[in-house]
Order: structure tokens, then sequence, then C-alpha cells
């Protein structure tokens, strides 16, 4: 277990320093168990010889009594050496795997996240804005923040990108989430079992996985009269036994028809109970491997509500809580697995009819806990999405907390920067929409940081939403949906070009204005697949019934014809521009939003400068 040095709060020492000094206090720890490793496996090999000596001495000659206890004591002391080494060897298993979360959490902090979980396989199909701003895959959001344990809390905070919360649970997110910051023992703890529980396992959504397990269990119950048959019959077949083995011969033949009788039953009940136990023993089942990881999230004293809650909803039992219950169900499982041990499993299950009762056990604990089971699990990856936004608000503390507002459409950043980016390479912008301005057209040359804003905007709201702090400096925002329009695809298996697939895209936006949702629209460079003509044309009637219907957002274009816009809104739309700095051939850029359309213009300095045969800027 950690120690209260990992408790320090930020206010008293870095995070990075923080993670040193448990990297220091890890490393010496495994030090420690080393040398006492090797001292037991030196006790342990004199031990052993010893008892091996006077064992072997003892098979030709008479010992005296004292040397015979000794060599009792002696064998007694190697027996418990391999006890204690083991279990020395289990300690310095966890220290390391601890060391290694310690290990990818400075690595995270410097900005390398390769090797976490990416989100992938829970990425929703079709998504509005996923894509978009890079929310699930190698480099993505997703990864970016997780440091998720289990494939219950991969498959929850995946969902929490995917889609806005309510105000209300946003907020209680926010307070669990500031206060599981704090809580860098449990977080640890909760890494480390989680991890260890879910080592070698498929990351699948194991919610559905359990129902329909459960569901399995349920519809092959045991017949209750096998179970009253089985209760009668295996007593009277061990009675038999014991009066056959007293000296009674009459009741061999007894013993022999009990025996003849369960063999029937087995063969009559296979079909209802092998399926169920063979499932249990496989360890596919998902309750069977987080009883440490409840017990620890039972056992910490939670204050905010949302964790309160949760916590009760895993103690919430009739007799006992989440992680007794799934401690049971691997009782019953060790006991099952006994049909792994052919000839042991064959004498036991003909005898004492070992399968049925396995069943019948496994049968009372789905009775008493298995309406339950499904809402542990729940339960457990929402701790364990809330800890991952926890240690993420830990290892950046000059994060934002959002502030969720009622009333019109409101996106309002000072200081705004995309996640992704380093603290070095960020640039902060801030961006205002709502009453006074409906939206922005952004102009600017290439590569000057139009679309990188949009992302910032889209990726700041979908954290906002899901309960995690933003990158800015602050950041008020109303309930609204977001829409993108940016990475757009062609698709040869549908036969649909770009342009039609942006077309798609815009028109299923203005499809939901037209429904009443309150829209946070994100378009980048809109219409470009079309000439100069058409794209103003379709841009401009596209924009004003978007911000005539209501819906609030930004707009990118190359195209200097759009800026009309601000004149024909009413200066509802505002012009807004990213520039670049040149020096004779070379050209950097700033990335600061500014007021007003752009006024420069590089594709032709870009072209010269990789060769291609255009004229000068100037000539041009």
């Amino acid at each position: 277990m950690p120690t209260d040095a990992t408790n320090l709060g930020r206010e008293s020492v870095s995070i990075r320093a923080l993670y040193e000094l448990r990297r220091v206090e890890l490393a010496s720890g495994i030090t420690l168990l080393d040398g006492r490793s090797g001292l037991i496996s030196t006790l342990r090999g004199l031990s052993f010889l010893a008892t091996l000596g006077i064992g072997g001495y003892a098979l030709f000659a008479s010992v005296s009594r004292l040397v015979g206890g000794i060599g009792i004591v002696v064998a007694v002391a190697f027996v418990a050496l391999v006890f204690v080494h083991a279990r020395l060897f289990e300690k310095r298993l966890e220290l390391e795997q601890r060391l290694v979360w310690i290990d990818r959490a400075k690595r995270r902090l410097a900005g390398n996240v390769s090797g976490a979980p990416n989100g992938l396989a829970f990425a929703p199909k079709d998504h509005p804005y996923a894509d978009d701003l890079d929310l699930y895959g190698e480099g993505s959001v997703f990864q970016r923040l997780s440091v998720l344990a289990t494939p219950l809390g991969e498959a929850m905070f995946a969902a929490w990108l995917a889609a806005p919360a309510e105000v209300a649970t946003i907020r209680e997110r926010q307070e669990a989430t500031r206060e599981l910051a704090e809580l860098s023992t449990f977080r640890e703890d909760l890494a480390w079992l989680g991890q260890r529980a879910s080592a070698g396992k498929g990351r699948v959504e194991e919610r559905e996985k359990l129902s329909a397990w459960l569901l399995e269990t349920r519809s092959a119950v045991t017949p209750r009269w096998a179970v009253s048959a089985a209760s009668i019959s295996v007593p009277a077949t061990l009675l038999a036994a014991l009066l056959w083995g007293a000296g009674m011969p009459g009741f061999k033949w007894v013993f022999m028809g009990g025996v003849l009788v369960q063999s029937v039953l087995r063969l009559v009940l296979r079909e209802a109970i092998d399926g169920r136990l063979a499932a249990l023993c496989s360890r596919e089942t998902p309750l069977g491997k987080y009883p440490r990881v409840l017990e620890r999230i039972e056992r910490e004293s939670f204050r905010s509500p949302r964790l309160v809650a949760l916590a009760g909803v895993l103690g919430r039992t009739e007799r006992r809580s989440a992680s007794k219950e799934l401690a049971a169900l691997e009782t019953i499982a060790s006991y099952a697995s006994l049909r792994h041990n052919g000839v042991v499993h064959l004498v036991a299950d003909s005898i004492l009819l070992w399968d049925v009762f396995c069943a019948v056990a496994l049968d009372r604990w789905v009775g008493r806990t298995g309406a339950r089971a499904p809402t542990w699990l729940e339960a457990l990856g929402e701790v364990d999405a809330l800890a991952s936004l926890g240690t993420y608000a830990a290892e950046n503390p000059s994060l934002a907390w959002p502030e969720l507002v009622d009333g019109p459409i409101e996106f309002s950043a000072e200081g705004i920067a995309h996640p992704l980016l380093s603290s070095g390479e960020r640039v902060e912008n801030d961006v205002a929409i709502g009453t006074g301005v409906a939206a922005y057209l952004v102009t600017g040359s290439n590569m000057s940081g139009k679309s990188t804003l949009l992302r910032a905007i889209g990726v700041n709201v979908v954290l906002a939403f899901a309960g995690a702090p933003v990158t800015a400096k602050s950041l008020r925002v109303s309930p609204l949906v977001l829409r993108t329009s940016m990475r757009i695809r062609d698709s040869l298996d549908r036969g649909v070009s770009h342009f039609y697939a942006e077309l798609e895209r815009l028109a299923a936006i203005v499809d939901g204005v037209r429904r009443g949702e309150r829209t946070l629209f994100l378009l980048d460079e809109i219409l470009h697949g079309t000439n100069s003509r058409e794209r103003i044309i379709g841009a401009k009637a596209v924009i004003l019934d978007l911000v005539d219907r209501g819906a609030r957002g930004l707009a990118t274009s190359h195209d200097l014809g759009l800026a009309s816009l601000e004149e024909e809104s009413a200066q509802r739309i505002r012009n807004a521009h990213f520039e670049e700095h040149v020096r004779g051939t070379e050209m950097s850029f700033d990335y600061k939003l500014r007021p007003g359309p752009v006024t420069t213009a590089n594709a032709l300095r870009l072209m010269r400068s990789v060769g291609l045969p255009v004229p000068d800027v100037d000539d041009a």
C-alpha cells in the first residue's frame, strides 16, 4: 500500500515530484524485498537439506527423540518458508506493477501516451463529430485522458465522450473528479487492482457479456425434483459405503445401486448444468474478476454525492456487499473447477453429485444477487472513468473547470487551446459566441490555425459535457448540441463524392436545427469542393439560415467573398482571421485570432517554397 507520502496535496508538492517520490518509495521497497527474499531462499535451502539429511539417516538407522524432534521442526520450518517466500514474491510483483503505473504516469506528464487505451473498440459508428475531433484511436482525446484500469471504465468513458450529460450529472462528475484528484493512493490502488483483474482479458463490453451470462444461468436452473433426489441419494449412498466398509457386505449392493441412480441423474441433468458450470469455470464471467477492486472502492470514504451513491450501490445488498458476493461466486467457481481434474472429478461426481450441488449453489447465488450484479459493473465502470478524469485533473492543475449556465446558447472561452497540444505548443485564444455574436467567419492562410481552433472549441465542449476540466483559463457554456463538418471523406462503396458527402453532413446539421436542436456548429472550409461563385452563394445561404434559426458557431473559409456576411447579417456574424508573417521566402505563424477578414495569402508562396514554377506574390 502507498504510504501517506502519496497523499500530499498539490499545494505542497507538484505532481511530478509526487510521482518521483512514489517511484523512489516503490524502488526501495523492491530492494528491501529482494534482500529478504535472498535470506528466505537461503534458509529454505538449508532447511530442506537438513530435513533431507535427517530423514535419509532415519531410514537406515535409529535416531534419538531429540534428533527426530529437530527433524520435524526443520521440516515444518521448510514448509513455512516456502509459503513466506511465495508471499514475498507476490508482494514484489505488486510493487513492480505499481512501479509500471508510476513510470507510465511520468511518461504521460512528458506528453507520451503511447500504449494507453485508445477507445477505438468502443467508438460509435457514424457519429456526428467523433472523427472530426479525434475522440478515439491513436493520438486521440480518449488516449490523452485515459488512465482507465478496466474495460468497464473504458466503455463508460467512451460513452461520455460520445454523448453530453445533463447539467446536474456534469456538476456531480466535476465534484467527484475534484475529490478523486486528491486521492492519489486510491487512484493508484484502483489502477493496480483493475489492471490485475483485466490482465489477459479482451477489451469487450463486459456489462453486455454479464447480462448474457446471467440470462443463460437463469434460464437453466437446476430442477427442484433433481435437488430433492440428490439430497436423498447422496447421504444414502455415503451411508451404504460406510456400512459396507464396516463389514456389512449386504450394503455393497445398496452402494452400487446408489451410484447407478446418481449416474442416471447426472445424465438427465447434464444439459441443465454443464453449460453454466463450464462458463463459470472458464473465468470468462466478468463478475469473477473484480472482488478486490470492488472491495477497495467500498473501503474508501467519499464525500462527493456521486461517489457516495456509487459506493452505496456496491454495499447495498440483502446480506453482503458486492465484493463479498463476488468472493462467494469465486468460491463456487473454485469448487466447480474440480471438473477439470478428470479422475478425481469422476469419483466425486459419481458419489457426491459434485456438479449438481455446485449448480445448486450457483442457482442460489444468482437468485440472491443476479438482479443487482449488472449495476455493480456499471458502478465500477463509472468510478474507474471518474478516477481517470481525476488523474487528468491532478496532472494538469492549470486547467479550468467549465461553468455550466442556463439560458440561450452560449460559448464564452478565455485562453482556449487544444488539449492534445503540449503546453509549450499551445496558443491561447479568446472566443465568445452567444446573444451578441451569433457566429464567426474565420479566414486565414493555409496552416495558420483555423482548423485547430475549431477542434479546440469542439474538444473542450466534449470534455466540458463529460465532466472533465478544459484547456482554457475559463469557459462558460450552456447546454447545446455539437455538430461539425470538418474531416469529410468520400465513399466508393456508396458511390458518394467528397462534395456530396459534405452536403449530406451539412443537411444533417440544418435538419437538426430545424427540429429545434440548440446547435453549436463548427464548419471547416465550408463547401470548398465547388467553384468560388457557387461556394459563396451556398455558404452564405447555409450560415445565414443556421443563424436565423437560432444556431451558433464558427465557419472557416479561404474565400474572402464570404466576408460580406458581417454586413449582410447586421454584424450578427463577425469576421475574424489568422495571419502569417513573411521574411523573404520564410513564413511563420503566431496562431492568434484577430478581428476582421484576412488581408494576406500564402498559397503562391507555399507553391514557390516547394519549387513549383509560379510567379512571385508581388508579380502576381
